[in-house]
């Protein structure tokens, strides 16, 4: 995918710069704002193989995400505009085990700043390419404890050494993703989104027990990924 994108923006490349040299386009102006769903798609073969070790069901296929952003013309610089964008999600799995219920659920959240370039319009279609700069963060949740309770049982557990077990495993990340937008003008003040991209996470450390450095965490768990992204903007399009 790193590939695709990269081909990609070398044969828009040139688009770039006819636009920039064409003293008949005008610099786009308005700004919008609106709902988006992302999803990724990390490795989850480093977390799945410990999971399977505990009896859990692997994590399969991607995840999704909800969030949204906006963003605004620059005019002193031709069809840029910056903005920013946010998104969060999570996905779980559980399993009974020897008695004990055993589940994980793995959270990924994030947002940035953005900016992008505009190709010129074509009819009811706009093409961008930009990058979001920012931060984010994951956080693996583990826990066991017995498959059947009781009132009394809870409350001697909390008072006394219990059985029951939970971890949080997190990190945090700059992040930076390349990406290209779509934006299918519905009306001048409406528009369907579409796009797709790459998550860098940068500096990524794992940590557990409220910040203490986790060690040996497996080298393909992390938070690099694809991803694909929809969502419905309003506010001032050109048409």
């Amino acid at each position: 995918m790193k590939k695709f994108l990269a081909i990609s923006l070398f044969f828009l490349f040139p688009f770039l710069l006819n636009a920039q040299s064409n003293n008949v386009l005008l610099s786009k102006f308005g700004g919008a704002g609106g709902f988006e769903v992302f999803y990724f798609a990390p490795d989850f073969s480093g977390l799945n193989s410990a999971l399977t070790q505990s009896g859990l069901p692997e994590m399969k296929n991607g995840i999704l995400t909800y969030g949204g952003g906006g963003y605004s013309y620059i005019l002193f610089i031709p069809n840029v505009r910056i903005g920013g964008v946010g998104f969060g999600g999570s996905k779980s799995v559980s399993n009974v085990v020897n008695n004990y219920y055993k589940s994980a659920e793995y959270h990924i959240g994030g947002g940035g700043v953005t900016i992008e370039y505009t190709f010129p319009q074509i009819k009811f279609m706009q093409l961008s390419v930009g990058a979001t700069l920012g931060g984010g963060s994951t956080e693996i949740d583990i826990h066991s404890r017995k498959s059947v309770a009781s009132w009394s049982q809870i409350w001697n557990d909390f008072n006394s050494s219990s059985e029951a077990k939970s971890y949080s495993i997190k990190s945090n990340f700059f992040l930076f993703s390349p990406s290209i937008n779509g934006e299918i003008l519905l009306s001048r003040f409406a528009a369907l989104r579409i796009g797709a991209g790459y998550q860098f996470a940068v500096g990524e450390s794992f940590t557990a027990f409220d910040g203490i450095d986790l060690s040996g965490v497996p080298s393909n768990l992390n938070s690099q990924s694809f991803f694909i992204n929809a969502g419905i903007m309003v506010g001032l399009f050109v048409l």
